[in-house]
């Protein structure tokens, strides 16, 4: 690795890695980066969790899927990883909303895990954590004019990463599992950062019959940002049939 540019710091942005449905290959290979690259800043952009026995219109055989095993892979990565920043993405505020159950064994179970959550990410890794929010659930990078911000997403049609630059101006995402780039209809040329997502597609069969999985693509993005200008830098890494470019 190169050395960093004087007054300059280097930042990692990991996608959505959902629990038990992490790659486990490509995950590895993101932690070797980062080991190698030596990041200031981490970022964990949220859906690290997939909660698909929580999922809208659930089969019964997916609400049979196991929260408790999802949860233990998705801390065995954190762990690995040690974001500096984790948001929270779609997959766990469906945890959140279950503490409105008017069941209360659901209610307080629920409960129970959202504050072993926050427990472990704000005393075990000593993150900030950030909600599923479009207003606070935004991490800024760099300040001022130009800035960078980091958040989980709140589009998700083939048109949202171009809403999030219109929206929140230079930004990167997940959400929505795809590699790609979009600048904004506006006078600061705005671009938004889509960095794809490290799941492994071959084990999520509730998307089995989605066309847009085809668009899906393994990545993270990494950079360099300056705290004194603001001034940044992005670049994604994307697995391309197998073989990393970074």
């Amino acid at each position: 690795m190169r050395p960093t540019p004087k007054g300059w710091k280097r930042f990692l942005v990991v996608p959505d890695t959902h629990g038990q449905f992490i790659h486990q290959k490509n995950a590895a290979k993101c932690i070797e980066f980062k080991k190698d690259f030596k990041p200031h800043k981490t970022i964990h952009l949220g859906d690290f969790i997939d909660a698909t026995c929580l999922r809208h219109g659930a089969s019964e055989a997916e609400q049979g899927v196991s929260f408790g095993d999802d949860w233990i892979a998705a801390k065995r990565f954190l762990e690995e990883l040690r974001p500096n920043v984790v948001l929270m993405g779609n997959h766990e505020r469906r945890l959140w909303k279950l503490i409105d159950s008017p069941r209360a064994l659901v209610s307080e179970y629920a409960q129970h895990l959202v504050d072993d959550i926050i427990s472990f990410m704000i005393k075990g890794l000593k993150a900030e954590w950030l909600p599923y929010h479009a207003r606070d659930g935004v991490y800024e990078i760099t300040t001022g004019k130009g800035r960078l911000a980091a958040m989980h997403g709140y589009h998700a049609n083939m048109h949202a990463c171009h809403k999030h630059a219109q929206v929140y101006g230079n930004c990167i995402i997940g959400h929505i599992h795809r590699i790609e780039t979009s600048t904004a209809a506006r006078d600061d040329g705005a671009i938004c950062h889509s960095a794809g997502w490290l799941g492994d597609i071959e084990h999520m069969d509730y998307i089995g019959d989605k066309t847009g999985q085809f668009r899906w693509g393994n990545g993270w993005i990494w950079g360099y940002y300056n705290e004194r200008t603001g001034a940044w830098k992005v670049n994604q890494a994307e697995d391309k049939d197998g073989a990393w470019i970074i």
